[in-house]
């Protein structure tokens, strides 16, 4: 990095700890080496590290000064850099570093491709002369901009003039024009909540791996990792959708309308936000959203995805622990580190949130007799603070744009289920549109409940979850617990065997913990895990007709 108008005798250069978006301290400077710097003339400059992520560089009167170091670039994430002989792809908060003095001042960037690489796709700002070089106006764009450089496959529509370019990166079968289709189709349902585009241009930076991986989000661009097979079969692509429309839709919720707290960015430290929820939470629910939207499921597959995340917050036992508040703030320590007791400790914002945000667009619906939704509280969001405004909500202001909208009070609502854990009324909230959610009755006897969830290793049968206040909670089960036989049942037996048994009944488990053999006696519990039916009721009110028509419609 060539750094110009040095008016100070030294001078720190700073790499990022985290990437806008991925909320947690993944100390990017640990791939760093060599860093070296020298004056305009090529003398050497003494520079050492002042702390993890910044170096000190000694100027001894340089106006112009260059730094160069080496970044190792072999994770294969949305949020790192990975090179191999194929293609490179780069995150620039991963890559780049910056000073103080320069973070808001412009940049050049130029990019020399390897051997036989021929093509580069990158958020950055191409420049008028060369498609190596690339503009940026300030540190934040550059670390908000992934690049890519190799021979890989691009994909291009437009849409209403704005170009959208979609790099395949990684081998894969898939279909060019199908693609482009579908993908146009998340644009333009996604935009019609907001009523317009704020893009120039748009990159989808798709990277085509042996599994899964995630998306992240940013300013004009999101790179999505998927399984290289997920185009060849509909439910998989329908996945494939599914995560560009969530990825697409933070363009608005998050990269435009945001908390107060992110931005300007603090590269070098955790940034607390208590919104985390709205912001992943409802654009999770919009994903749905906007797939149902598309017509690529029906109204009976979409209300089933309402029912299935509901159910997994009720037998998530974290969901009476943790708000949705404290899951937003606690993200940088514990949503990205999982551990054996996550489940029962905390809550997924994604899921929560999701649900949150179909509850809300139920009650907005019902106190506005069908009139607004929460399509207007996103407008509204959009248009009236971010337009307007040009800054981040507070948490009064984010609660102020659904009462503004619905015209009642949300206290009571974020006091108890955002800010607190009792659970949702999700019946009541249903039932407006005319949907009915009950719990199936199960067995006449019910089948005794370990509450232990168990991991064969080859023939081996480990401890994988212990629930909270199970059987196996309260009476000594551990995690990594490897059980050798129950009631004298070899391992791989144990499962079905359990189903034979009920509560109260006591079963003798012999197991070995630490290398030592145990054995423990446990009376097993009532069942914890619920599950339920959810469908339309039989003779809907025309209210509820309405509601349902207004929440379902796929027009």
């Amino acid at each position: 990095m060539g750094i110009d108008d040095i008016q100070k005798d030294s001078f720190e250069v700073i790499m990022p700890v985290w990437i806008p978006g991925s909320y947690m301290v993944r100390e990017f400077s640990r791939q760093v080496e060599g860093f070296n710097a020298q004056s305009a003339d090529g003398k050497s400059l003494t520079s050492y590290k002042v702390r993890k992520n910044r170096w000190r560089v000694v100027s001894k009167g340089a106006k112009q000064i260059s730094v160069s170091y080496l970044v190792y670039s072999f994770e294969l994430s949305v949020r790192t850099n990975y090179v191999i002989d194929e293609f490179a792809f780069m995150n620039g908060a991963a890559l780049f570093m910056y000073t103080e003095e320069s973070r808001n001042l412009p940049s050049k960037i130029k990019f020399v491709p390897w051997k036989g690489w021929e093509k580069i796709s990158s958020a950055l700002p191409l420049s008028a002369s060369d498609k190596w070089i690339r503009l940026a106006e300030n540190f934040d764009r550059i670390a908000d901009s992934p690049t890519v450089i190799g021979n890989h496959d691009e994909i291009t529509f437009d849409y209403k003039g704005i170009p959208h370019h979609v790099a395949m990166i990684g081998k894969a079968k898939y279909d060019r024009e199908k693609i482009s289709k579908d993908l146009f189709k998340v644009v333009v349902e996604s935009t019609k909540i907001f009523g317009e585009n704020p893009n120039k241009d748009y990159a989808f930076f798709v990277i085509n791996g042996s599994t899964g991986g995630g998306g992240l989000e940013h300013l004009n661009s999101t790179s999505i990792m998927v399984a290289r097979t997920c185009y060849e079969s509909e439910k998989d692509y329908i996945g494939f959708l599914n995560l560009a429309a969530h990825e697409y839709f933070h363009l608005w919720n998050v990269k435009r309308i945001r908390p107060v707290e992110l931005g300007p960015f603090d590269y070098e430290n955790e940034v607390y936000t208590r919104q985390i929820w709205f912001f992943e939470g409802f654009t999770s629910f919009y994903d749905d959203y906007i797939i149902h939207k598309m017509g690529l499921n029906s109204d009976q597959d979409y209300i089933e995805s309402v029912k299935g995340n509901i159910q997994s917050i009720i037998n998530t036992p974290g969901s009476g622990y943790q708000s949705l508040a404290e899951a937003s703030f606690d993200a940088w320590i514990k949503y990205y580190r999982q551990t054996e007791n996550s489940k029962n400790s905390s809550i997924s914002y994604y899921t929560k949130g999701g649900v949150v945000a179909a509850m809300l667009n139920l009650d907005i619906l019902n106190s506005t007799n069908g009139e607004k939704s929460l399509n207007d509280v996103m407008h509204y969001l959009y248009h009236e603070h971010f337009k307007k405004l040009n800054r981040g909500l507070t948490d009064a202001e984010l609660q102020n744009a659904f009462e503004k909208v619905s015209g009642k009070s949300y206290d009571d609502f974020f006091r108890r289920y955002v800010f607190g854990t009792e659970p949702l009324p999700y019946e009541e909230f249903l039932s407006y549109a005319g949907i009915s959610l009950i719990r199936k009755d199960g067995m006449k006897e019910p089948m005794g409940y370990l509450g232990a969830t168990f991991n064969p290793v080859g023939n081996r049968l480990l401890i994988s979850y212990v629930e909270r206040n199970s059987a196996a909670w309260e009476q000594g089960l551990y995690v990594n617990d490897e059980i050798l036989n129950v009631d004298g049942k070899e391992p791989l037996q144990i499962k079905d065997y359990l189903t034979s048994k009920k509560p109260g009944d006591p079963i003798s488990i012999r197991l070995t913990r630490m290398g030592l053999p145990k054995d423990i006696t446990i009376h097993l519990g009532e069942p914890t895990q619920v599950e339920f039916e959810i469908s339309k009721i039989q003779k809907p009110t025309k209210g509820q007709k309405v509601i349902y028509e207004k929440w379902i419609s796929a027009q």
